[in-house]
């Protein structure tokens, strides 16, 4: 199914969407043995966590402080814990890999004329610096950061940010996201959505009924009427 009509903007969450988070433990592996997924599952949890407490309790802090305070909470306790592993655990997090699929389709998103832009949590270093790490911030036109708005997503002055720097509606624009509390966010605010969701979990109630759900980002290249990506 190809959207009709097209998108006019493409916007893209960044952290889990194009960029792979597991990527942040290949420095670490060594050290972290057996406990990196489960030690990253709980940094990712406790990080989202405070990025909505803090929205909530009006306490903004900028989303490398939150990123550091909470693999604090996660490696306390760990007794292979030291400066040195959550140094290097905190430098992977500003560059995290992409997934394999994602520069192929923005390069040919680039041929459509449709233009993309990102909207993430991130700070626009850490945005900038994962963006020139992993070569693909020439792709976007747009890069916005809720720092602007000092409130996370899904909080609507977040997703607000989109129209007011793009001058492109949320009706007439596509948000592409593989965390489900951000896409229901989207839509919740008017975004039609693309859910990629790479584990095959069970739609949420808070989900809107009308996104689309894809098991990668690969799975977009129907509804934009991109042509399959070629094994090579």
């Amino acid at each position: 199914m190809t959207l009709a009509p097209p998108p006019r903007l493409i916007v893209f969450d960044l952290y889990g969407t194009l960029l792979d988070l597991a990527s942040v433990l290949a420095s670490s592996a060594a050290a972290l043995g057996g406990d990196g997924p489960s030690l990253l599952a709980e940094w990712r949890a406790r990080q989202l966590a405070h990025t909505w407490l803090r929205t909530l309790m009006g306490r903004y802090a900028p989303f490398d402080q939150v990123t550091a305070e909470s693999l604090d909470a996660v490696l306390s306790g760990r007794p292979y814990a030291d400066e040195a592993l959550r140094a290097r655990l905190l430098d992977a997090f500003r560059a995290p890999a992409p997934y394999p699929e994602a520069a192929a389709l923005l390069a040919d998103l680039a041929t459509t004329g449709i233009p993309c832009a990102i909207l993430s949590n991130g700070t626009p270093d850490m945005i900038a610096s994962a963006l020139g790490a992993g070569g693909l911030h020439e792709r976007f036109r747009w890069v916005l950061s809720v720092d602007a708005v000092r409130q996370y997503k899904p909080a609507p002055a977040a997703y607000r940010l989109v129209g007011e720097r793009t001058g492109v509606a949320p009706g007439e624009a596509l948000f592409v996201s593989a965390n489900w509390w951000d896409a229901a966010g989207a839509s919740a605010f008017g975004f039609p959505t693309a859910w990629v969701n790479r584990d095959g979990a069970a739609a949420d109630p808070l989900g809107a009924p009308s996104a689309h759900a894809v098991t990668s980002l690969d799975g977009l290249r129907p509804l934009l009427g991109l042509p399959a990506r070629s094994a090579s």
